[in-house]
């Protein structure tokens, strides 16, 4: 692998040695362990898919009205989402205005935060094996902010294939949105 490979989330860096005996003559030489997450390799540009919300003054209610009819001031859209390759660690990054985000994959898991982010806030949810962060833009943990029906970071994986991605929470100005990207994975021997 390459020097800019090891730098990726799912590499960790274990044993070094450094051998400075000739750096007197202008030459050094170091030797480094890297152990892998997982045995995926991954490839180096994302996959994003932005995410947006319904505004609540203009709602999602399209005619014909059918009965029974009932409204709500959270937004509940769904988009269709189609991971290729091996399983995917992906992040997920609520921007604002928004008010309690959350971002579910039907059939695997659901995450929320019970927060407000105003406007130019976010907060990146980073599921992957190195990181596992909850990090707002300024850079200060929130994981304090994770619902209680939130699946655990370990446990969201993305396996290959399609699924229902539903964006919930509230946007009284329909701005705020949801990212979620990932790097494909493809499995090594």
């Amino acid at each position: 692998r390459s020097c800019a490979r090891a730098s990726t989330p799912l590499e960790r860096p274990r044993r070094f040695a450094a051998d400075m005996s000739k750096a007197f003559l202008g030459y050094a030489s170091a030797q480094a362990t890297f152990e892998t997450g997982d045995s995926a390799f991954y490839s180096s540009t994302s996959q994003v898919v932005r995410l947006g919300y319904v505004s609540v003054t203009t709602g999602g209610i399209v005619a014909p009205l059918m009965a029974p009819i009932a409204t709500t001031t959270n937004t509940d859209r769904s988009y269709a989402l189609t991971v290729t390759g091996g399983p995917v660690w992906p992040v997920v990054t609520f921007y604002g205005p928004c008010v309690n985000p959350s971002l579910e994959l039907f059939g695997l898991w659901k995450f929320g935060l019970t927060m407000t982010l105003g406007v130019g806030e976010s907060v990146a949810v980073d599921t992957g094996p190195a990181e596992r962060t909850v990090l707002r833009s300024d850079g200060a943990s929130v994981a304090g902010k994770i619902s209680r029906r939130s699946a655990r970071l370990a446990k969201m994986s993305i396996p290959a294939g399609r699924y229902e991605a539903n964006v919930g929470g509230s946007s009284a100005s329909g701005n705020g949105y949801v990212e979620l990207s990932w790097r494909q994975a493809n499995e090594t021997l």
